[in-house]
């Protein structure tokens, strides 16, 4: 079939190899006249700044220009908590997050353990409360004082940066349709009580 290409791409600027001379992120930005792939970093804290001739304000997201080289300058806290909110969200709602379908195996059954690599790397933070009463991204299984080693979360930062990217090109979630006002359910009969008659105590009054 044909291929799909995004309308916008975000990949975190300091994606490389440790022995690379060369940034990748930037380079392929660049090839592509920064239309479809921009450089990003996510920042904790993170401050909005003010508009400039180098700098486009966006929720969450600070768009930047120097040097003939685009940067989206991100609120990693906010654009997390927005992939923790999705999946907490009930299904079908606005902002909501699932799983995607896994593929099927020869007798036409879904691999449902592919799904286990993207859940483990969306929960490997967490938003926890600090002593202090602010609260920061740590280690899933971390308590205050007691920072467990950081584990891959990479689907949770693209999962966070494809969501990023949706704002920035101006995609909004689609609100579902309201359908047509439902009757209210009618209050099933009881044995200990009917419904009133024209000869109960109320209408004698």
């Amino acid at each position: 079939g044909t291929g799909w290409v995004p309308d916008l791409t975000l990949i975190d600027s300091g994606w490389k190899d440790k022995q690379w001379g060369t940034e990748p992120v930037y380079i392929l930005a660049a090839q592509a006249g920064f239309r479809g792939i921009l450089p990003c970093k996510g920042r904790s804290p993170w401050q909005q700044r003010n508009a400039s001739q180098t700098v486009v304000p966006l929720p969450e997201c600070n768009l930047s220009y120097a040097n003939g080289i685009w940067l989206a300058d991100l609120d990693a806290d906010a654009w997390k908590l927005k992939v923790h909110h999705g999946f907490l969200q009930p299904f079908g709602t606005v902002g909501s997050l699932a799983l995607f379908t896994p593929p099927r195996d020869e007798a036409g059954r879904e691999k449902w353990q592919r799904h286990q690599n993207y859940a483990g790397h969306i929960l490997r933070e967490e938003w926890q409360k600090q002593p202090n009463s602010s609260y920061r991204w740590v280690p899933e299984g971390s308590r205050p004082g007691h920072l467990r080693s950081q584990k891959a979360n990479h689907y949770l930062d693209a999962t966070a940066y494809a969501i990023a990217a949706r704002t920035i090109w101006g995609l909004w979630t689609i609100r579902p349709k309201q359908g047509p006002p439902t009757k209210p359910a009618k209050k099933p009969l009881t044995r200990d009580r009917g419904p009133p008659s024209e000869t109960s105590w109320i209408h004698r009054r």
